[in-house]
């Protein structure tokens, strides 16, 4: 130990701005490699930080028309009750955007042919208040039908479901 203390202090006066230079790189160095670390672990969560923001949908079922004999929300009821859905929407308003446009597209086009085979002549006329008026109906009950597991998703603490992920 006498040797190695002796080599410091006869070689301090030379190499002490050496040493200092390697202790500032390597303080650098673990700072940088800290921060690394620390942003690291923030964007390990952000993707789920997002989902918990924008409310994002895991999965969307088509359930084409109704069950014969049943109400028309039965199946949107026997959806939200499986095991481990936490939320249940109706998505009204996307078959109202599609259907309705198609809808007057494919009655206007059977009308056309229809009438054309009888020989009359092929007016279509659409009563447009009617049109808006059965869009809105359908979204308003569509928003009823979403009411019960929107209310029952509410009452489910984020902080329950993120846990068991």
């Amino acid at each position: 130990m006498r040797t190695a203390f002796y080599w410091w202090r006869t070689t301090y006066a030379s190499t002490w701005r050496a040493t200092l230079a390697l202790a500032l790189i390597g303080g650098l160095l673990g700072a940088v490699a800290l921060g690394a670390v620390a942003g690291a672990r923030r964007t390990a969560s952000a993707y789920g930080r997002y989902l918990t923001s924008s409310n994002a949908s895991d999965a969307l079922v088509n359930v084409p028309g109704t069950l014969p004999g049943a109400p028309v929300a039965y199946p949107m009821t026997l959806i939200s009750r499986l095991p481990g859905v936490t939320s249940g929407a109706a998505y009204i308003g996307l078959a109202a955007v599609i259907g309705i446009p198609l809808g007057v597209a494919a009655g206007r086009w059977a009308w056309q042919a229809f009438a054309g085979s009888l020989g009359v002549a092929p007016v279509t006329v659409i009563p447009v208040p009617a049109l808006v008026l059965g869009v809105g109906v359908l979204l308003a009950a569509g928003n009823l039908l979403a009411l019960v597991p929107a209310a029952a998703a509410a009452r489910i603490p984020p902080g329950i479901t993120l846990r068991a992920e």
